[in-house]
Formats: C-alpha cells, sequence, structure tokens
C-alpha cells in the first residue's frame, strides 16, 4: 500500500532544479481463523490472527546537475516493523446478561513486537542504472553514500523498560538501539511529559484535549522523527519465562434497578437508582493450579436528581499458595450530598453559599474481607461557592447581557432568569465551587503507601516552590503524622488560588499562585452531562418567545406569535412522532399544544403560576410543585410531565423492536418561552419555525411548501 509520495520542484538561486520528495509505503499481511458458536449458554466470536506490518518513508532533498546528470541530496529513511499475534474471544450470555473477553498473550519466542530505525545520509547519485558516482577525483576517501554519524562509537543502546511480572506473568521490554540521541537517565520521560503541557496547545483546550495532543505529539515524533542522529526504537510484550499467562478472561456483569430499600427524598417525581457492575479477570496460566484472579464489584446509588449519592467498591486479589501470593484487598466507600433543589430552574441565587460535602473512607492490605485490612484513609470534603466569585461575576459580560434580557419585553414575564446562552452561562458560573476542602487521615500505612505518598509530597513541593512559603510542615507529614488538611480557593477570574496546608506540625498558606492549566472546577447545580450533549451536537435544541426563535440549526431571527396555532416543531415524516404548536395568549406570551403518539396536550396560561392542562380536551387536575405525573394509555406510558416552580417540561420516549427506549422529544414550557429538544432520529426530517435541523443555518426560513420566507411572515407561514 503507497500512502501517498509528494514531489515539489523548483530552480534555485544558482540556477539548478532543487525537489523535495516525500513518501510512505506500507507492505502488511493478515493470516486469521473466525470462528462463532455456541458454548455453555454463551454466544461468541472468535478470531485467532497474527499481523505482520512493514512500513518504510523516505523524506529526501537533492538538487541537480544536469549537464553531468547527477544529483546531490540529503535522505532520511525510516522504517517500522510490526507484529501482532493474538487470540481473542468475544462472547454473550443473555440468560446471564454477562459479557466475555477473552485475549491470549503472545509466548516468548512470538511477542508482540515493534520496531522503529531511521537513519539520515548524504548522496551523490547518477543517471545511469547502477546510480554510483566517481568521487575519487576531489575525494578520494568518498563514496557516493554516507551515513551521518558520530562515529562507530556512537550508536548505544539503552534499555527503557524490562518488567518481568510474576503475579501478571508477562514480560514488556522496550529500548533504544543503535541509537546516537542524547539518551540520559530521565530524559526521555521528561520529554514525554512535556507534550502533554499546554504551552503548546490551543487556548481552547481542555485537560482531556492535552492528552489527546500530547499522545498525537508522541506519535508523530516517532512517525516523521525530525532529528539527523540514526536511532532506533524497540518495544515487545510476551508471556513471562516464569509463571507463564498464557490467556487473560474478562467477564462483566450489569444490573441496574430502582433502589426501593432507599430512604433518599424522591426528587420531582424520579426514583432512587442502584446499579451493580461486577467484573471477573483470571489470568490462565499452564495449569489451574497456576490461575491468578482479580475481581472488582462496585455499587452506585444516585440519588433521586442526584441529590445524595452512595459509591462503593471492593477490588479483590485471591491468594495463590503456590507462587506465595498472599490475598489483596481495598474498600472503597464514599457519599455526598448536593444542595437542595431551588424554587425552579434557572432561579439565580447569589445570597446563600452552596456546597456538597461528603466523605470517603478506604481499607486496603493483604486480607481477604474489608473489616481486617490493615491500612485505612480517610477523608472529610467540602466544595463550595465564595462570596468572591460573585463579587467576580457581577463584573462578567454574560451576567450583565442577562440581567438586560431579563429586564426586556420578550422575558419580563417569566418567573426566573431567562433560556438564554448569557444566562446560562449566569448560572453555570454562579454554582460553581471554587473552595474546596479536604481533611485527610492516613492509619496504619503500608511502606508501599508510604512509598507513594512520599513521592505525592515531592511533587507538591516541586508545584509550591516557585510561590514561596514554608514547605517545612510538608516534610514528613504523611509518614510522621497520619493527618494533612487542603485548602484551594480559586480567585482573580479562575486565573489563581490560594493554597493552604495544615498539618500538626503547623499551617503554610502559598497565595495568589497562578494557575498555568484552565480551571475546571465542582459544578453544584447545573447539569453538566446534558450541557456536554449539546456542545458535543448529539443532541439540539429550538427556543421560541414572544420576540425571537433559536432554530435547531442555531441561527436566531425576530418572531412575533399570531392567535393561530403555529407549528414550532414538527416530526415531519410518514409516521411522524410528534408536532408542537403555539399561539398568542392574552394573560401570557405563548399557549402551547402538542400532540404525541395520536393524544393531545394543551396548556392554556391564566398566570406565571396558573396554567391550565388538558389532555384530549379533558382537564388535568392541577400538578404539584416538585413532582411528576405520568399519562397512559392503557398500561402504556404516552409521556410525563414533570412540574419545578413555573416551568412544566414534557419528557417523551419510544420503545425500540428489543425492548430498548429511546428518546422522543422533550418539550419545556412556561408561558413565556417554549424550548423543543426533539430525538436525534428527527434530524433532516424536521420543519416548522424552527428550521428544517439539516446542520445547515442558511436555509431555516422557509415555509410549508420549502419556499424562502421573510421573519416577519414565519407565524403566519407555519398556521395549522
Amino acid at each position: 500500500m503507497v500512502w501517498g509520495t509528494s514531489l515539489y520542484e523548483q530552480p534555485s538561486d544558482s540556477g539548478l532544479p532543487m525537489a523535495h520528495v516525500s513518501g510512505m509505503t506500507t507492505i502488511s499481511s493478515v493470516q486469521g481463523t473466525i470462528k462463532r458458536g455456541l458454548k455453555k449458554g454463551l454466544l461468541f466470536r472468535s478470531f485467532d490472527y497474527d499481523i505482520h506490518i512493514n512500513t518504510q518513508g523516505t523524506d529526501l532533498i537533492t538538487f541537480f546537475l544536469p549537464e553531468k546528470h547527477v544529483s546531490y541530496g540529503i535522505v532520511q529513511d525510516r522504517i517500522y516493523t510490526a507484529h501482532f499475534p493474538r487470540t481473542i474471544m468475544l462472547g454473550f450470555s443473555f440468560t446471564k446478561k454477562k459479557l466475555t473477553l477473552e485475549i491470549s498473550r503472545p509466548e516468548e519466542n512470538n511477542p508482540l513486537l515493534f520496531v522503529m530505525h531511521s537513519r539520515t545520509s548524504v548522496m551523490a547519485r547518477s543517471g545511469d542504472i547502477r546510480g554510483e558516482v566517481d568521487l575519487t577525483d576531489n575525494c578520494p576517501q568518498c563514496f557516493s553514500k554516507f551515513i551521518i554519524s558520530g562515529g562507530p562509537d556512537a550508536p548505544k543502546t539503552t534499555v527503557v523498560l524490562d518488567n518481568k511480572s510474576d503475579y501478571y506473568g508477562s514480560h514488556v521490554y522496550s529500548d533504544y538501539f543503535d541509537c546516537e540521541l542524547d539518551l540520559k537517565r530521565g530524559s526521555a520521560f521528561d520529554t514525554s511529559v512535556m507534550a502533554f503541557l499546554p504551552y503548546n496547545k490551543g487556548n481552547d483546550a481542555s485537560g482531556w484535549g492535552y492528552f489527546q495532543m500530547g499522545i498525537w505529539q508522541i506519535l508523530s515524533f516517532y512517525r516523521d522523527f525530525p532529528r539527523v542522529e540514526q536511532c532506533g526504537v524497540s518495544f515487545k510484550s510476551s508471556q513471562s519465562d516464569v509463571n507463564p499467562v498464557k490467556k487473560m478472561s474478562i467477564s462483566g456483569e450489569f444490573a441496574s434497578s430502582r433502589d426501593k430499600k432507599s430512604k433518599k427524598p424522591r426528587q420531582l417525581g424520579q426514583n432512587n437508582w442502584k446499579y451493580q457492575v461486577k467484573l471477573e479477570v483470571n489470568f490462565e496460566g499452564t495449569s489451574r493450579s497456576e490461575n491468578r484472579n482479580f475481581k472488582l464489584f462496585v455499587v452506585y446509588k444516585p440519588g433521586s436528581m442526584g441529590i445524595e449519592n452512595d459509591l462503593t467498591w471492593k477490588a479483590q486479589w485471591a491468594d495463590n499458595k503456590q507462587f506465595g501470593f498472599d490475598a489483596y484487598i481495598i474498600c472503597f466507600m464514599m457519599k455526598n450530598k448536593y444542595p437542595e433543589l431551588g424554587n425552579g430552574f434557572m432561579q439565580l441565587d447569589m445570597d446563600s453559599v452552596k456546597s456538597v460535602k461528603g466523605d470517603l473512607s478506604m481499607y486496603y492490605g493483604e486480607s481477604k474481607s474489608c473489616n481486617s485490612a490493615g491500612g485505612v484513609v480517610k477523608v472529610d470534603f467540602e466544595h463550595s461557592t465564595t462570596e468572591l466569585a460573585v463579587e467576580e461575576l457581577l463584573e462578567k459580560w454574560y451576567y450583565k447581557e442577562c440581567m438586560e434580557e431579563k429586564d426586556s419585553a420578550e422575558w419580563k414575564t417569566r418567573n426566573g432568569l431567562p433560556f438564554t446562552t448569557a444566562c446560562w452561562l449566569t448560572m453555570w458560573d454562579a454554582n460553581m465551587a471554587r473552595k474546596y476542602t479536604w481533611n485527610m487521615l492516613f492509619e496504619n500505612a503500608t511502606p508501599r503507601v508510604k512509598n507513594w505518598l512520599s513521592k505525592a509530597q515531592t511533587l507538591i513541593k516541586v508545584g509550591l516552590l516557585p510561590s514561596g512559603g514554608d514547605l517545612t510542615i510538608v516534610d514528613g507529614a504523611l509518614t510522621d503524622t497520619p493527618e494533612m488538611n487542603f485548602e484551594f480557593l480559586y480567585k482573580n477570574n479562575d486565573e489563581a488560588v490560594d493554597a493552604t496546608f495544615a498539618t500538626p506540625k503547623g499551617t503554610s498558606k502559598f497565595p495568589d499562585f497562578a494557575l498555568s492549566v484552565p480551571f475546571t472546577g465542582r459544578q453544584l447545580k447545573v447539569d453538566s452531562g446534558f450541557a456536554g450533549l449539546f456542545a458535543a451536537n448529539l443532541i439540539a435544541a429550538c427556543v421560541q418567545t414572544s420576540g425571537s426563535v433559536l432554530t435547531m440549526d442555531n441561527s436566531t431571527y425576530s418572531y412575533s406569535p399570531t392567535s393561530c396555532w403555529t407549528l414550532v416543531s414538527g416530526h415531519c415524516a410518514p409516521n411522524p412522532s410528534y408536532a408542537v404548536f403555539t399561539k398568542k395568549n392574552r394573560q401570557m406570551p405563548l399557549a402551547l399544544r402538542a400532540y404525541i403518539g395520536g393524544h393531545k396536550i394543551e396548556f392554556q396560561p391564566a398566570s406565571s403560576t396558573n396554567i391550565k392542562i388538558t389532555f384530549n380536551d379533558a382537564p388535568v387536575t392541577a400538578i404539584p410543585d416538585k413532582s411528576e405525573q405520568k399519562f397512559k394509555q392503557g398500561t402504556t406510558e404516552i409521556f410525563s410531565i414533570v412540574r419545578y416552580g413555573p416551568v412544566y417540561t414534557l419528557t417523551s420516549v419510544v420503545t425500540g423492536q428489543i425492548g430498548l427506549k429511546f428518546p422522543n422529544v422533550a418539550i419545556i414550557y412556561d408561558g413565556t418561552f417554549v424550548e423543543v429538544i426533539p430525538g436525534p432520529n428527527v434530524k433532516g426530517q424536521h420543519c416548522g419555525v424552527c428550521g428544517d435541523f439539516d446542520g445547515n443555518a442558511k436555509n431555516d426560513l422557509v415555509n410549508k411548501a420549502g419556499k424562502p420566507v421573510d421573519p416577519n411572515k414565519m407565524a403566519r407561514a407555519w398556521c395549522k
């Protein structure tokens, strides 16, 4: 396979033609056997494969002497060799709801292998078939091709990694060979770490973005190898020669259910849930007595609306007396509680301090049970908002714009902040924790944990060294005394932090420590997961008020409702799943009517706190605040409505062929505005004043026939 070759040629100042050539070619082979079947209730597919890949990359800069038919140049050659021998089996048991993955480990004499080598040479080449050039007239000892090198003693071999694990039965080896680079101890590690630092990344990058770009930076270095020195890198992984593990088997089970035993209060009609995960990893040796086993049990109990949450997990390494491995266990338990729900969504509270409080404990050691584990770690934590952050918020552009929108004629009837970008950013900022406190207690720390803590202390001291302050209280803090307290206060628009460390030895403060990475804090109120779906373009929304429309494709235009029912958002398909209409109302800006699954639901507001609801033209009893009402046809749920303050949220789902439920539409309404969030399947099949939802913001203003319409005529164009 030829990945591509580029040739760029131009004359030089001397008049001689010059050229740059770059190309890469790969040859590969795949040998494999695919099997499928059913074994002990396990429906499986297996793939036994052996992959070989060989690649050569070349970069050449050359210039020509036409009268002598000779070219001179600098050539960098890079070769890559990879070998991947594996057997992979993936299976699923429908009766046990269990997923199983088996992966073989290559034998020591047939390892998983990756080798790369690069070298640069200068050359002279003639136009005949041999290509050799006689340079003896000018340089009796010169050859037509010369590899750039520091001499026969310059190439070195440096072992980077040589790890043999008795427990995991593996051998991982990596080295630099035939290498003339500076391979001082730690230089390669330091260079790798620098690839993940933000100094050469974009301003809009996040923590995950730093990691992704760091990986690409490292891969690009080895792919292009922008160095003149010759050097090779190898990596191989296989079974170990002692206590080898031939295969790793991973099986997992997942279960979810309502937590009926929970005493946590239900919020907005939502249930408390319980999620359970069981993971088992079996490292298979040459006989059953040589197997090594690991189990992980996770139980997560998120309370209604995520206000009170519990997380426990237990990791167990089984003993193996044949190899002298003792049983080891780690038990983790955490509880936290977020602020209670306010009076409604998008209700700004800048007068009270909001916080999430919790505690966690971890028990670890050579034991088979949590109670007998020797090591103990206990942490109390609190993450809270600050008065300083509120003062800084008052000067930010989105707060000022939000307050202007709140006082506008378009939003003045709403009891709360407008549903706009500026107000959403204001809510996000106002509910961001900027004070973080941890009180930590370490008991019976094992030597290994003490070593880890000592390294953590060193990193803390290195990071705080430029800021000044007394670092002596950190010396030996986690080994001489089990107590240590941390406090971090973010300020100056999250560009600086005040750090405080306290132990029985004393307290040391490090004020105004400048942040070199963007601040990512704990959100206490706004659902960050839902916001992430919008940011990733996985879902889209339309917002209509009495003054404007924000379409599905994110364009905005002025809008004025009429006295007829106008289609705001509809699934325009042979079998439509929903349609949402609004019209002008006397008491409030908007009345709403929606059709879902052949049923009609209508909202007629009398005031911001009094909205009459009818279902298929029959009156619906007033829905209490912070509660949910389900609407059914027989035993089948059509949709549900949650009331939270003045806002009503209608959600509808559809059931697939195998019983899976998918989102149909969500409608958020309070008489001042309506927001419609359709399911992803509606994209490209949408119509109404919210546009056609095709990803193009320039063609949203069309009528029922698809013809362009002026913004001031959109309401009439989509009248029912």
